[in-house]
């Protein structure tokens, strides 16, 4: 199989899961936070190991080629396997962690806007709404609100994101 039909099911894969793991977060309301934490660093790590194939595939000839993509599906899945590992002991730190991940990946999704031609109206808007979403997870102003369905809502932006990438890579 060619290396763009294969980035286009990746990232493809990468969307539906992450949009299957955000609609966890609303149809399972008996979860405590510990559960819900732990799938965001589930969902971190499937992105960054996503990421690190991708970029694998791309570049295998050459791996200073991608040197900062490579950065990038390291530290998310180090960030991933940091949720994982401080979900029931620190929620406040694993917050941290998620809301400035949330933060970069929007940040990222602006710097891609930018280098691309063309009006990338959804980029603007995912990148938008990440950084207002990590913005809220650090935050949390809902008192009655489960900070798991705000991570859902993020969930389901980065997989629509994630299709997105692979609707572009066909």
């Amino acid at each position: 199989m060619e290396k763009s039909k294969v980035t286009k099911y990746l990232f493809y894969l990468l969307g539906i899961a992450a949009m299957l793991l955000g609609l966890s977060y609303f149809a399972n309301h008996d979860f405590d936070n510990a559960v819900f934490i732990r799938q965001t660093g589930w969902l971190i790590i499937l992105v960054g190991a996503g990421y690190g194939i991708f970029y694998l595939i791309r570049h295998k000839d050459a791996l200073m080629a991608g040197q900062q993509k490579y950065l990038f599906a390291l530290i998310a899945i180090l960030i991933g396997v940091l949720i994982n590992y401080f979900s029931t002991t620190l929620a406040s730190v694993v917050n941290l962690l998620l809301a400035g991940y949330a933060i970069w990946l929007g940040i990222l999704q602006f710097l891609s806007a930018l280098q691309q031609e063309g009006k990338n109206y959804f980029l603007w808007a995912t990148g938008t709404l990440s950084i207002i979403l990590g913005v809220l997870i650090l935050w949390n102003p809902f008192d009655n609100l489960k900070i798991g369905y705000i991570i859902g809502i993020y969930a389901l932006i980065l997989g629509s994101w994630l299709l997105y990438k692979g609707y572009k890579k066909a």
